[in-house]
């Protein structure tokens, strides 16, 4: 079973346990009970996230002990075909390609150059799910390039030397990933022969880093480690220029962010190489390649942007068809998602599974109360870009989310306890989770998602979060101190939200009288609502200070007439 689980330490000096608690364990243990011997059962959420790379049997509803409905269960079979993302989305059926038209014409020139033998070497840059991945797949289906080589860079081998190259090499060469040693060695020497004679006697050099599923790397030769290495970047760059003489190639290399250094080094040297051979380097990142040797190599850097409103709502609608949108629906996703088409896609998806869209008058609207779902595709993707932050810059982020989707720098900056202030600041923008604000009479922070901030409160314990929200109250009364009517609302929120809610009180009477100033009196009679259900909770703040909340919310329900 997928999902939320908290994790720590249980038991006692004696003995301690490191384990994870939660419905959701509780659920996987069941589905293991509930399995046959030698197989693997699976609930929805785990299906839903292997569904592609893994091939599932559905065994239907099925009951199991400690709950009162019915679950999916599905029985895990074989390894799928799925390798990616994007091939899981397709997979699904392919939505419309929108919003990159400038984008793909500046590829389609580059590759029409390289056909002519002035190559180039350009790194699509953005956020996860922005469309990179789908913006190589249109260019490649659209131009018919057939003569193409693809690999990716994956967080677990940024320590192996030419992770990349071994993927794409052994593609080039034909060589199947359960081929063993000796069955590499005789492919890639037919291959090289094909293409040179001369060429074959680079085998032994380029063996050394394909790599096989079942043997240690072959031993590199004798040499000083700088020598072998230039000779194996010499070896690969003769080779692929011998390639390049049979016709314009592609080599699609993905996630730079997780390149291992060896990888880099040599697709530096490629970059260069690209402008005297007909070959379209194309890269995808998250992260821009500045300061990187992918920089100094020349590679051209090409910034994905947000998807316009227009483009969004045909997403949705593409995935409703037959039937349209509301207007209310299209909103809502477009807001939650942000401009992110895999956000798009992910957000659709989960509101029907969840029955939350309901056809109206030939039209899919959402049900009320629905806009706040995180789909755990979403949830996953940025929890995992999160965890990849140092320990401060964690703490840092969860701080801001704790203050809220948009806040002032200044208050951030007085609630980190890290002296690491400004390096963790500057990693988590870098990381494209916040944006500043420069334009305001202060400077200010946002989140760049929505769902961004949401995934960072959610991951957080209550008692963190209540312990968050003292400390941001807190810090607001010292800096406002003899003003806090400025910031009665958030005073009032963050009280409420921590371990010490009657703090709240006297914020609230005062953001009612600041409302009723303004005329909202619907606002003030929201504060002094919740501000007499902190009295009713919590006797100790007096009856006299109630019966003078009743008397304000009698007047104004008088003003808005509700008598």
């Amino acid at each position: 079973n997928s999902g939320p689980v908290v994790v720590g330490a249980i038991g006692d000096d004696l003995r301690m346990d490191y384990t994870a608690q939660g419905l959701t364990t509780n659920l996987a243990a069941r589905m293991q009970q509930a399995a046959d011997p030698g197989t693997i059962m699976v609930a929805a959420p785990t299906y839903r996230l292997g569904e592609g790379y893994f091939r599932f049997r559905s065994l239907g509803p099925i009951r199991v002990r400690g709950l009162s409905d019915a679950i999916d269960a599905y029985v895990l079979e074989a390894e799928g075909t799925v390798v990616s993302r994007l091939e899981a989305s397709l997979r699904r059926g392919v939505t419309p390609f929108r919003g990159r038209e400038g984008e793909m014409r500046l590829l389609a020139e580059c590759w029409e150059r390289a056909c002519a033998g002035q190559g180039a070497a350009v790194c699509l840059v953005g956020e996860p799910g922005i469309g990179k991945s789908r913006l190589a797949y249109e260019l490649q289906r659209s131009l018919g390039i057939a003569e193409r080589i693809e690999g990716a860079a994956m967080s677990h081998a940024r320590s192996v030397a030419f992770f990349v190259f071994r993927q794409l090499l052994r593609q080039l060469a034909g060589i199947d990933p359960t081929t063993d040693l000796s069955g590499a060695r005789v492919q890639l020497h037919r291959r090289l022969w094909d293409l040179s004679s001369d060429l074959a006697s680079l085998a032994p050099e380029i063996l050394s880093i394909l790599g096989t599923a079942c043997e240690t790397l072959a031993q590199p030769r004798d040499g000083a480690p700088d020598d072998r290495r230039e000779r194996l970047r010499d070896a690969v760059t003769a080779w692929l220029t011998a390639e390049c003489r049979r016709g314009p190639r592609l080599l699609l290399v993905e996630d730079l962010h997780w390149l291992d250094p060896s990888s880099e080094e040599l697709l530096h040297h490629l970059a260069h190489q690209t402008l005297g051979l007909p070959l379209l380097l194309l890269m995808t990142s998250r992260f821009p390649i500045a300061g990187t040797k992918l920089e100094l190599g020349g590679v051209r850097e090409l910034v994905l942007a947000a998807l316009l409103a227009d483009d969004i709502h045909a997403l949705v609608d593409a995935q409703l068809e037959p039937y349209p949108a509301t207007d209310r629906l299209r909103r809502a996703v477009a807001a939650r998602s942000e401009g992110n088409p895999f956000y798009v896609e992910e957000l659709v998806r989960a509101f029907r599974e969840r029955g939350d869209l309901v056809l109206d008058h030939g039209a899919y609207d959402l049900r009320e109360g629905a806009e706040s779902v995180v789909p755990a595709t979403i949830n996953a993707l940025i929890s995992s870009r999160i965890d990849r932050l140092p320990a401060s810059a964690r703490e840092l982020l969860a701080d801001a989310a704790a203050l809220g989707k948009e806040f002032p720098m200044a208050h951030l900056r007085a609630l980190a306890t890290s002296d690491r202030f400004e390096d963790d600041l500057a990693q988590i923008e870098r990381r494209g989770f916040l944006d500043r604000q420069e334009g305001g009479p202060v400077a200010g922070l946002a989140f760049r998602h929505v769902l961004t901030q949401e995934v960072a409160y959610g991951a957080l314990l209550q008692s963190d979060r209540q312990a968050r929200h003292r400390r941001a109250a807190e810090m607001l009364e010292q800096l406002y101190r003899g003003r806090t009517e400025e910031v009665c609302d958030q005073l009032a929120h963050h009280w409420l939200q921590s371990d010490r809610p009657a703090q709240a009180l006297p914020y609230l009477v005062t953001a009612a009288d600041g409302a009723v100033a303004v005329g909202g009196n619907r606002e003030a009679i929201g504060h002094l609502e919740t501000a007499l259900r902190l009295c009713a909770e919590h006797p100790a703040t007096g009856r006299d200070q109630a019966n003078a909340i009743r008397l304000k919310l009698a007047g104004l329900h008088f003003i808005v007439g509700e008598r």
